[in-house]
């Protein structure tokens, strides 16, 4: 992709500058009141304007005060996106809101036909496919319209390679689980989305006991922020945020132009730290990849306990023959164990080893070796591993840059044991963070080779061993894809403040 290669290299330079311009530009904006998914169109689909908060009475021509698509607002204007009701009826299919343009009846507006309009039928078959017979009408009737031919409003969008103005795929903020306890699902299987601004999954409102989540599974498409983060649990004074990312198909690429940080698994703010938040990395058996100029886990330290706030896990699946490594552009943040600035606070960032098939072993029963974060990826900005946080109380907070288990139980130092079951058999991997993915592919996640520790800067598992359960008692298989918020975390003990 020479134009990312070069627009990033160009940014190398004055990054910094460019990054406080946007947060300039993105303050200068009065942002008008959100526009919400209510569900009122009684099906999943994102694109039937019915479903959001916004006029629900067809007039002509298309302008403000005309059914009106995100990013629009009541008056016309671009605004925050938000996902928070929860289920209900509506969501049929179980996959929440459905951001998926080549399926999405509503996305176009068919030529009136009368063989489109079903007699009778199954309601729940009709809902299914957008065909509820409370949808006929604007669908298929006269006055129906394509979300191409809706209003937005005048503003643009600058991603790598192109400046689009809003319009259906191209967004202002999305924010998803904001000030509420209900958990919330975006299902993205096609399209090329553009975000301009903030985009947080699992913001806030929930607290021990009384939790929340914010959910993205991506199948497919292209989704792409070119300034902001992508923030998986936030907070605000209402509480903390959880949320999951489950990458499974397509392209996703965060900061492509400007900023740090990127991808934020557990980002929390002054308010506080975020919940316990997963991004989820399968290998889906087709291209594309998952880009970011930062990864950053458990970002916030204040209020941080480690066990249901302050927890970031990172997910990889072993599917279609290997691992698909994440692309970290700059640096890998991992933020695990005490604060040194702040009395009482524990951070947790983790490492989750899924195996939905066997991996091939050689003659001696030695599983292939998996490539997990490429950091300093094409070598543009020098980036490293590196963060905060004193795991086996030797008051040296410089020297645990590493994951711990998916539980919080185990430390996974430079040459620790990495495990992993699947068919009754465990297979072990050796942890390297001085590791080398080279790349074969990149637009495509085609991994060429995967080097040891002492030959780069990623983040790989080298092949140790395998051996029948049996020997190796006490190690589960591995379970569902769930939000893991684990109560065991043994914290260190009563500590105080380093002194000089």
């Amino acid at each position: 992709m020479q134009t990312w290669q070069t627009l990033r290299h160009g940014f190398s330079c004055c990054r910094t500058a460019a990054a406080a311009l946007a947060i300039v530009g993105t303050m200068a904006l009065s942002a008008p009141a959100a526009v919400s998914w209510d569900a009122e169109g009684e099906s999943n689909w994102w694109f039937d304007y019915f479903n959001w908060s916004t006029p629900d009475e067809v007039t002509d021509p298309p302008g403000p005060g005309f059914p009106l698509l995100p990013p629009n607002n009541n008056a016309g204007d671009f605004t925050d996106i938000q996902i928070n009701m929860g289920s209900g009826a509506w969501d049929v299919t179980g996959e929440g809101v459905v951001f998926d343009p080549d399926n999405d009846p509503f996305y176009t507006n068919p030529d009136v036909n009368e063989s489109n309009l079903v007699e009778g039928g199954d309601f729940l078959a009709l809902q299914q496919q957008g065909k509820s017979a409370a949808n006929w009408n604007r669908q298929y009737g006269e006055t129906g319209y394509g979300v191409e031919e809706l209003y937005y409003p005048s503003g643009t969008v600058t991603g790598a390679d192109e400046t689009r103005d809003y319009g259906p795929q191209t967004l202002y903020r999305l924010y998803m689980s904001r000030n509420t306890t209900n958990s919330n699902k975006l299902t993205i299987k096609s399209g090329n989305i553009l975000i301009g601004s903030t985009t947080i999954i699992g913001r806030s409102g929930g607290s021990i006991g009384n939790e929340n989540l914010g959910m993205i599974v991506q199948e497919g498409g292209y989704v792409e922020l070119p300034s902001s983060t992508l923030d998986l649990g936030q907070s605000e004074d209402s509480g903390y945020g959880n949320g999951i990312y489950d990458y499974r198909g397509g392209s996703l690429y965060v900061q492509s132009v400007s900023g740090s940080q990127g991808i934020r698994v557990s980002a929390g703010r002054s308010s506080g730290a975020g919940g316990a938040s997963k991004f989820i990395m399968h290998n889906p058996d087709g291209g594309g990849f998952v880009r970011t100029f930062d990864f950053t886990i458990a970002s916030t330290d204040d209020g941080a306990d480690g066990v249901n706030t302050g927890v970031g896990t990172v997910e990889f699946h072993f599917e279609n023959g290997g691992t698909r490594p994440i692309q970290v552009q700059n640096n890998l943040t991992l933020n695990n164990g005490a604060d040194d600035d702040t009395e009482g606070s524990v951070r947790s960032s983790r490492l989750n080893l899924v195996l939905n098939e066997a991996p091939s072993v050689d003659g001696g029963g030695v599983p292939q070796d998996l490539p997990l974060f490429d950091v300093d990826f094409e070598s543009l900005f020098g980036g490293t591993i590196n963060g905060t946080g004193d795991l086996n109380g030797d008051m040296d907070f410089a020297n645990d840059q590493i994951f711990s288990s998916a539980d919080g139980l185990t430390n996974y130092y430079e040459g620790d044991t990495v495990s992993a079951v699947f068919g009754g058999t465990k297979y072990d991997w050796t942890i390297t963070y001085t590791g080398d993915i080279s790349w074969t592919d990149v637009d495509n996640s085609v991994v060429g080779t995967v080097l040891g520790a002492g030959t780069g800067t990623d983040v790989v598992l080298i092949g140790l061993g395998s051996a029948p359960v049996a020997a190796a008692a006490g190690v589960p298989e591995p379970g569902a894809i769930v939000l893991a918020v684990s109560a065991g975390l043994i914290l260190l003990g009563s500590r105080r403040r380093r002194t000089a």
